[in-house]
């Protein structure tokens, strides 16, 4: 199973090109900090499903979440 790596590009909506900027696990599921690679730059929350050998990403809408993950990715981004 290959793990989603920061620098990583992916597709999303309409093949729209996304770089992993971070990712970090909570409550024992894996996330996504996406950020489009051209303006205008759009930001995306995703859940990273793995499934056997292919992993999909589950974009994120609920608020809370969105912010709570947004503090986890502060705190490992901080230098």
């Amino acid at each position: 199973m290959k793990k989603l790596e920061m620098g990583e590009l992916v597709y999303l909506e309409e093949n729209r090109e996304y770089v992993v900027i971070s990712t970090v696990k909570k409550d024992s599921q894996d996330y996504a900090f996406l950020l489009t690679t051209e303006k205008p730059y759009k930001v995306k929350f995703a859940l990273i499903k793995y499934e056997g050998e292919n992993l999909n990403l589950e974009i994120l809408h609920d608020k809370s979440l969105k912010q709570e993950l947004m503090r986890l990715f502060q705190e490992k981004l901080s230098f």
